[in-house]
């Protein structure tokens, strides 16, 4: 497999899994805007979402893939690679007047700028071009999660916007934006990318897998005594299939939220202890936990972002707290979609 450590990366810039297969003697730059070998000329961009002059980001591309050589020169410039762009390039941030310096690196392929127009979901783009776009609410995923927060929240209170959701750790935030403060944020140094919010939607409501827990209880005994999980959904807390036994309490809300029971299936496909026999769970002793999904999607605006998937994990799973979940699940999620967006990297990053 190419660069299975990349491949979150990959899929994130990319048009999707066309750019894991082997590429050609002549790599493209595989983004949702366009597909294009660089050499060859790149693509038409409008005027209103082309980078300025004094923008940091760039598109790096080597001849071949990256050697921590190639870094250490990006390096060397005061540039940092932040996201890996193929086929054998970077997204990376450096001072406005180090790009040629950067395009003279021994290895390096080409430099071009990283155009707003890059950073936006096609619909989204489309809508913008063709005006006006009514407020509504983004996610906008960070160049650097880790360092980028105050200045994209800067950012998005200086143009008027509103923050809904703060990253807290996580690698996006949330914030209610015209299209002109769309526009504005997609040409900050700090934003990676920008779609708009979608709507939740509950999934496999009637799904029960055993996936082998009849036999490895036959064999083994293996009940899941001591086994630790946590739902992301509301349940039945009292259902007599969740009573309390010798090895395991009443299931605890951790965080509340308005009060909803669509995780009562996949509670019980886990849990349920087989009071009725034809529903018994493939973890019966284990020990559950849920958080109403609504703490997560309808909460008020937390500035320590507990309240986002990434915060109920980090806290579940925290050896300081006193969950120790050692397993998630849920069967909601926001819209399917074929490609990878903001969403699936809030997973991976989550993971």
């Amino acid at each position: 497999m190419q660069r299975p450590a990349a491949l979150f990366f990959v899929s994130f810039l990319s048009l999707g899994v066309t750019a894991l297969a082997q590429e050609p003697a002549a790599p493209r730059v595989m983004l949702h805007y366009a597909a294009f070998d660089p050499l060859s000329g790149e693509p038409t961009v409008p005027e209103a979402f082309t980078a300025k002059a004094s923008s940091g980001l760039f598109l790096v591309q080597f001849t071949s893939e990256p050697t921590q050589a190639d870094r250490e020169a990006l390096h060397g410039l005061g540039a940092e690679e932040k996201w890996y762009a193929p086929y054998n390039g970077y997204v990376v941030r450096a001072d406005a007047d180090r790009r040629q310096e950067i395009a003279a690196l021994e290895r390096v392929r080409w430099v071009g700028s990283f155009h707003p127009a890059y950073k936006l979901e096609l619909d989204l783009l489309g809508a913008l071009i063709a005006g006006p776009v009514q407020p509504d609410r983004y996610v906008v995923v960070m160049v650097d999660p880790k360092r980028d927060e105050a200045a994209l929240v800067a950012a998005v209170q200086r143009v008027g916007g509103t923050m809904w959701r703060y990253a807290a750790g996580n690698l996006l935030i949330e914030a209610d934006l015209t299209g002109p403060q769309v526009v504005a944020i997609a040409a900050e140094n700090t934003v990676l990318w920008i779609q708009r919010v979608t709507p939740v939607g509950t999934d496999d409501p009637n799904v029960r897998i055993q996936g082998g827990s009849n036999y490895i209880e036959a064999m083994a005994g293996h009940t899941g005594k001591g086994v630790r999980g946590h739902i992301m959904e509301g349940i039945y807390p009292t259902h007599p299939e969740y009573a309390a036994n010798a090895w395991r309490t009443v299931p605890p809300t951790i965080f509340s939220g308005s009060p909803t029971t669509h995780g009562n299936s996949t509670f019980g496909i886990i849990f349920a202890a087989g009071v009725n026999a034809n529903v018994r769970g493939v973890c019966p002793d284990g020990q559950g936990m849920f958080t109403d999904y609504n703490y997560i999607i309808n909460s008020p605006v937390m500035t320590t972002a507990q309240n986002t998937r990434y915060g109920v994990v980090s806290a579940i799973t925290d050896p300081t707290q006193p969950w120790k979940a050692m397993f998630e699940t849920a069967s909601w999620g926001y819209t399917p979609i074929t490609t990878y967006d903001a969403r699936s990297a809030e997973m991976d990053w989550i993971i």
